[in-house]
């Protein structure tokens, strides 16, 4: 009863057609081991040959355990001996031979039972992770030579056009070129509420079209979608093993056998050197071999981690692999970019403050030089200042990282970019008069004025610090590439405890180096960012987290974890749930073999029988599993 990882289409189907293919073996077993009873109590006496008896029940055993039997004996054929499959072959032969028919039925039937109960618990759990599998449609409807084309979507080239009709899931990434609707981005996001998106917008694989037919130039081929990144960073997740799965595992290895050996020796030694039977002994000795079965260790762990990266998903967060949810839970430092993560990155013009020369040349001077760079600030004011008449000899232009840009305007340089960059060329600037991001602009060694963008926190930012507080986070900390006032503002607004401003990318990785070495031995360090400039930070961290919505390619594919929908509210919940799930894990760990040690003890005295010993089997992994399934209590995010 190991719980297998496999969760592709293929393997869900297999899964359905072995549930009904045990349920009809436990209800055929069921039957012939009462029509034996029925008949070994009226037809039969106890002076009935053993042989009889043997034939009477023999049926009933073969069809409940002959997928044991045969397991067993090739696992001896490949080496590999004690497993759960020898310990029951062994437990059933063995109650057949010191007279114990029924019990040896019992054994077996009780088994299935349990193996068929895993199934289910496991297949149940899976419920938002088959959902995943299904979230790309295989086809598209691609414009071709004039005409819709309904194609295999992992045929469609990037630059391709796409029509979604309404009802349709968009099955790769790209942008609206025509039409306007609203998009069901649940199975992302975990959100509800629909989003509205038009011409120029961007949108997503798996997103259904509520309403009105749209054109989509593709950006991302099917390889590279989002849905497609879902499903295989699921997949993969749950194919890792954490370190406390492969302890049970290599623990396993070791009980067993060990157990095998108490057994032999209480059935086969101990009779020698008491006053009792050889045949009470070996009854011990095999109620011994069913106890010591490690179904519930084996199975609880995975299927722990297995809902727990399921209801992550569920709620629009991909969790790369089981380790990630074993270490969250001793997170003791969160770092944060602050563009896109703390702040929503939706940069605006706020203030405009021109010296030496005219507001409009300013504005004329700025979008000249800023339509070389792709930085949201850029951005933001070439589209606010879009009626300005760009200078067309405009030459030379330079993006200096992490301070701005140079460029050479009819022989003059000019500047575009924070205090230092100025600074630096021997210029003084003035100081902005409220909070936010200036950028100071001069032209040959003449100051020209400051364009101040401001940028909103996200909603729920402080609530969040707040909850990471209560949930151990000793300390947190900001990093920008903004000056130390906005960084400052912020970081009060927030609540966090240390904003570090006006760094270069390599200067964040190199602060999260040193958050690293200051945590304690089992603490762990968390970083979430969402741009080019954070993948060093986000892979030096023990944890990476990245935004999946604003998140650039390289700092996703770095990340440990994706958040969707890029809410930072979210991070309080998955350490939340990684604590629920290490604890729950723990819990079965601990009861399971209490429970075993127990029965283990009184068996061996001679105070339990067959039914204490398939409790402690059965009985522990049903109690396991129905425990594992409280995790998905902590599916909430506040």
């Amino acid at each position: 009863m190991i719980l297998s990882y496999e969760i592709s289409r293929k393997g869900l189907n297999e899964m359905k057609k072995h549930q009904k293919k045990e349920l009809l073996k436990i209800i055929v077993s069921a039957i012939l081991f009462v029509a034996a009873i029925i008949t070994d109590k009226t037809a039969l006496n106890e002076s009935t040959h053993f042989l009889i008896r043997l034939a009477l029940y023999m049926p009933a055993y073969l069809v409940a355990g002959f997928e044991v039997l045969k397991n067993a004996a090739c696992n001896i054929i490949h080496g590999s001996v004690f497993d759960e499959n020898f310990l029951m072959a062994i437990a059933g032969i063995g109650a057949f031979f010191v007279g114990e028919c029924p019990e040896a039925v019992i054994i077996m039937l009780f088994y299935d039972v349990g193996e068929l109960f895993q199934d289910v618990a496991v297949e149940n759990s899976r419920s938002s992770v088959k959902e995943l599998l299904t979230l790309a449609p295989e086809t598209a409807n691609v414009i071709r030579d004039g005409a819709i084309e309904t194609v295999n979507a992992r045929n469609v080239k990037q630059g391709e056009l796409i029509v979604v009709k309404a009802g349709e899931k968009i099955p790769l990434d790209g942008t609206v070129t025509q039409g306007n609707t609203a998009l069901d981005m649940s199975a992302l996001t975990g959100e509800s509420l629909p989003v509205n998106v038009c011409e120029g917008k961007s949108v997503l694989s798996a997103s259904i079209n509520m309403q009105n037919a749209i054109t989509v130039k593709v950006e991302k081929e099917y390889k590279d979608s989002t849905a497609t990144l879902i499903q295989q960073t699921v997949e993969n997740a749950v194919a890792q093993k954490p370190k406390v799965d492969k302890f049970i595992t290599k623990f396993a290895r070791y009980y067993t056998p060990a157990v095998v050996i108490i057994a032999v020796f209480i059935s086969l030694i101990v009779p020698l050197f008491s006053g009792n039977n050889f045949s009470e002994w070996i009854y011990r000795g095999l109620m011994l071999l069913v106890i010591s079965c490690p179904c519930a260790l084996v199975i609880s762990v995975p299927l722990g981690f297995f809902i727990s990266i399921g209801a992550a998903a569920k709620n629009g967060v991909l969790i790369k692999g089981c380790s990630t949810v074993e270490i969250l839970k001793n997170a003791s430092i969160a770092v944060f970019d602050k563009t896109g993560t703390i702040t929503k990155g939706n940069f605006k013009v706020s203030e405009i403050y021109s010296e030496n020369t005219t507001e409009e040349e300013l504005k004329r001077i700025a979008v000249s030089i800023e339509k070389f760079s792709n930085h949201p600030i850029a951005k933001a004011i070439c589209t606010e200042f879009c009626d300005s008449k760009a200078y067309d000899d405009l030459s030379d232009a330079e993006e200096i990282a992490g301070k701005g840009l140079a460029a050479v305007l009819n022989g003059e340089k000019i500047l575009a970019g924070n205090k230092g960059l100025l600074e630096s060329c021997g210029i003084d600037v003035t100081a902005p008069s409220a909070p936010g991001t200036a950028v100071h602009i001069a032209r040959g060694d003449v100051y020209c004025g400051y364009i101040l963008i401001s940028d909103e926190i996200k909603n729920g930012a402080a609530d969040a610090i707040s909850d990471l507080k209560s949930l151990g986070i000793k300390k947190t900390v900001m990093l920008t590439g903004d000056n130390a006032a906005t960084a400052k503002t912020i970081a009060l607004k927030t609540g966090i405890d240390q904003a570090e401003s006006q760094l270069l990318p390599n200067q964040k990785a190199e602060l999260v180096s040193e958050l690293m070495n200051q945590k304690g031995k089992n603490e762990k360090l968390i970083f979430t960012g969402d741009g080019i400039n954070d993948a060093p930070s986000i892979t030096s961290a023990d944890i990476g987290v990245a935004m999946g919505k604003s998140g650039t390619d390289i700092a996703i594919e770095v990340a440990d974890v994706v958040i969707m929908d890029d809410k930072i509210q979210k991070l309080p919940y998955l350490i939340r749930l990684s604590k629920t799930t290490m604890r729950i894990i723990t819990e079965n760990i601990v009861v399971s073999l209490l429970i075993k040690a127990v029965i283990f003890a009184l068996s061996i005295a001679g105070k339990s029988n067959m039914w204490f010993a398939i409790f402690a089997d059965v009985g522990a992994l049903i109690l396991a599993i129905l425990n594992t399934l409280r995790i998905r209590k902590a599916d909430k995010i506040k």
